[in-house]
């Protein structure tokens, strides 16, 4: 987007007339110190207690304005004037990023906004001369043109009033349900903002999903089809791109965190939901999955709809109810089979229950079990044709064919990812939640309702863990009503008349759950190394495609295709790679994966051609790979992120394929 004459002229204006008082003044106005002068403002109001809210929507403002004009940057794709027009003074460095809207304009009126609206009369229009100074300072200083700033003014302006509004709004529903929908919206836009914004790639399991999305089908190797359909509806809003494929991580996640007030509050009062939704949000084992892809994040989502249908189908008692219930545990069942456990969770509720018993003699609860099934037809048919991978490789990892066995090693190992996952106070005070709230209330529904769908899970991966390894997440879903439990737990710890010590115990149940939040999205908050940060592994795909391109075999008389015998690796490079070839994941011994369903390097029409093969680690290019190339060169990568090691790649360029033979599979 090109200048008009106009704006080069007015820029010239500015930019040219200048002295050593203006240098100063400008300096400032363009400094994080303008913001003094709204919050001066701001503590000259007259009613007091609307200080935090009007200070909350300031910076609810400022991050959207941000977010939103970073976004704009990349729609119009201006040039700076520093970089195309000559004679240009500056007065600080002149940035790559594109110049249309100015990021500082709308950031400073963002903020003024707020506070315009609920500040005293008399001093409210030193609001507008600070964002005035800050816009034209832009200009000054030699970065933007007066439309940049002009834009970035409205934009500011605009997101101030609507952040305003949604808060007015939110606020009406009651001092308490307010601050919940201003706590479950700024979450939510914090993570699409981190989305869009974080140094965070694909995951080798989330490129891995995407590659199933370019490939629709009733099943796969692994996994029911839900996560494919999500991706690929993601992508195609949004295109192959991570903000697409994640789109629907932090959307899944807020519907769940509303349901889950609904659940607290049917369940016990409206103060428990509040603060299971809000809970929800911050404890770490889910907080994750607000901005990852993986089966988790739906599968989260189904397993609490289905509590919040069940409920609904036992008050309601219709048909229509348990019909519905049936497609959403069918739908989680497509997304991962242990939504199996919330079958039979329902069935142990039920028949511990003098009261609703009952419900087991009557048809409604089978025919939501036969919805449920027929749902499930199509991934049995897709089994059927594929040698029943998907059950063979869930019974791998029950590892039934190892029998019974013990290891403590491997049951500390879980016991302990789980108290680092709920994090070890708040871990203590669900499982006294929910074994307190059982015993206290034998026939009332809540406690009942919490215990059942939380034990059958969490037992039965307890006791699998004593004969094998478990991973961390593999439980999750028992502790959804964990939540619920303990959130009534913290409710009445600061129910008025309660010891101070119990008010701490709460306290810091949450703020530990926020800390070690706020370092997983963020962990160099406490400079984590490499081997104990779990985003490592979300990080440098992107150096590793940069790096192959520059690997491609030289010269366009060949075609080349490029493949890995890790399936991570496969698909990373399949994402990140420009064009999303096809990409392939050589059998040299490993675990059968999806790829293995896949048209593989079997292919006549691949012979002859060249290709990149990479490998994790400083390895040597296995046996049969280089046996079926007439010559091959290594590159080893080592990829760093400020002096830190995070992985190592192995790069091989190879010409002239002969064509594998790939080894048998060796389990599923």
């Amino acid at each position: 987007m090109n200048p008009n004459p106009i704006d080069v002229f007015l820029f010239r204006l500015i930019n040219g007339h200048f002295s050593g008082t203006l240098d100063a003044v400008y300096l400032f106005a363009a400094s994080p110190y303008i913001y003094l002068v709204p919050i001066a403002v701001l503590l000259l109001m007259k009613e007091k207690r609307l200080i935090p809210f009007v200070f909350l929507a300031a910076i609810a403002s400022i991050g959207m304005a941000d977010w939103s004009g970073n976004m704009l940057k990349g729609v119009f794709a201006r040039t700076r004037p520093c970089h195309v027009l000559s004679g240009v003074r500056l007065l600080a460095g002149c940035t790559d990023s594109f110049s249309m809207p100015s990021n500082h304009a709308a950031n400073i009126f963002a903020t003024l906004t707020p506070v315009w609206f609920y500040s005293r009369r008399k001093v409210k229009y030193l609001l507008p001369a600070a964002g005035l100074l800050t816009a034209l300072s832009r200009v000054y200083m030699g970065v933007h043109y007066p439309s940049d700033v002009a834009a970035g003014a409205v934009l500011g302006m605009a997101v101030g009033s609507l952040v305003t509004a949604l808060f007015i709004l939110a606020f009406r529903q009651g001092r308490s349900r307010g601050a919940l929908i201003i706590w479950l919206t700024g979450m939510t836009l914090f993570r699409f903002y981190y989305i869009w914004y974080g140094n965070l790639n694909l995951g080798p399991d989330e490129a891995h999903y995407w590659e199933w999305s370019r490939r629709l089908s009733y099943g796969y190797y692994s996994k029911g089809p839900v996560i494919a359909y999500l991706i690929r509806a993601g992508t195609a809003l949004f295109g192959n791109t991570e903000f697409g494929v994640r789109f629907f991580a932090p959307v899944l996640y807020l519907i769940g965190s509303l349901l889950l007030y609904e659940l607290g509050k049917e369940l016990f009062d409206e103060a428990t939901g509040i603060c299971s939704a809000a809970l929800f949000q911050v404890v770490p084992l889910f907080s994750a999955f607000g901005v990852i892809m993986t089966i988790d994040a739906p599968s989260i989502f189904f397993w609490i709809l289905g509590l919040y249908l069940f409920l609904k189908a036992l008050r309601e008692k219709k048909t229509a109810g348990w019909v519905f219930l049936g497609v959403a545990v069918g739908l989680g069942m497509l997304t991962k089979l242990t939504m199996s456990f919330f079958i039979l969770s329902a069935f142990l509720y039920l028949a511990t229950s003098k009261e609703e018993r009952r419900e087991l003699f009557s048809v409604r609860p089978y025919l939501g079990l036969l919805a449920c099934l027929v749902l499930l037809v199509p991934l049995f048919y897709w089994n059927h044709n594929h040698n029943w991978v998907n059950f063979r490789h869930e019974a791998g990892h029950a590892d039934i064919a190892a029998g019974f066995r013990v290891s403590p090693e491997s049951f500390l190992q879980f016991l302990g990812s789980q108290i680092g996952v709920i994090t070890p106070v708040l871990f203590v005070l669900m499982a006294y939640a929910l074994i307190k709230n059982r015993a206290l209330a034998k026939d009332e529904k809540a406690g009942r309702f919490c215990f059942w769908f939380a034990a059958p899970t969490l037992v039965f991966f307890l006791l699998k863990s004593i004969q094998g390894k478990v991973q961390a997440n593999w439980a999750m879903d028992g502790y959804i009503t964990g939540i619920i439990a303990v959130s009534q737990v913290i409710v009445r710890g600061f129910a008025p008349g309660r010891r101070p010590g119990s008010r701490f115990l709460m306290s810091a149940a949450a703020a530990i759950a926020v800390f070690v939040t706020a370092v997983s999205y963020y962990p160099s908050i406490i400079k984590l190394p490499p081997k104990l940060d779990p985003s490592a592994r979300l990080r440098g795909w992107k150096q590793l495609a940069a790096e192959v391109e520059k690997n491609a075999p030289a010269g366009n008389i060949k075609p080349y295709f490029v493949f890995s015998d890790y399936y991570g690796a496969s698909s990373e490079l399949a994402f990140y790679l420009k064009g999303h070839p096809v990409t392939y994941c050589a059998n040299t011994g490993r675990r059968m994966n999806q790829y293995d369903l896949w048209p593989g390097l079997d292919q006549p029409r691949l012979l002859h051609d060249n290709a990149v093969f990479v490998t994790i680690g400083a390895s040597g290019m296995p046996g049969m790979v280089g046996d079926a190339f007439e010559s091959c060169r290594r590159k080893t990568l080592i990829e760093t992120e400020k002096g830190k090691r995070l992985s190592v790649f192995t790069i091989f360029t190879c010409y002239g394929f002969k064509g594998m033979r790939e080894r048998p599979i060796r389990d599923y």
